[in-house]
């Protein structure tokens, strides 16, 4: 069995599943790191002077992940009730488009 990596090593893998958003890793990879962080405490593994850094790396990683999560959310509810679809032409002009009609689904 590998040993567990250290705290560098797992907030790395953090960084890359926030970055492409691997959203399924990041329950286990919570768990890895309050495991790591029991350790720490009880002297099992020795601190990591750029622990900081990189907690704050992520934080601001998964602060930007959330915010456009809640937007495409809140996009998502906007064309649902009515709101026109912006796009842009070939040219980079914002092109409006209608709330054209609804469909229907019918059973």
């Amino acid at each position: 069995m590998a040993a567990e990596p250290g705290w560098s090593a797992l907030l790395e893998e953090e960084r890359r599943a926030l970055r492409e958003g691997q959203w399924d890793r990041l329950a286990d990879l919570a768990r890895r790191k309050e495991d790591l962080a029991r350790r720490m405490e009880a002297g099992q593994v020795p601190p990591d002077p750029s622990l900081a850094a990189m907690l704050a790396r992520n934080a601001a990683l998964l602060a930007a992940a959330l915010g456009g999560v809640r937007s495409a959310l809140g996009r998502q509810e906007a064309l649902r009730t009515g709101a026109s679809l912006a796009t842009y032409d070939a040219r980079g002009v914002l092109a409006a488009a209608p709330a054209g009609p609804r469909v229907v689904r019918r059973a």
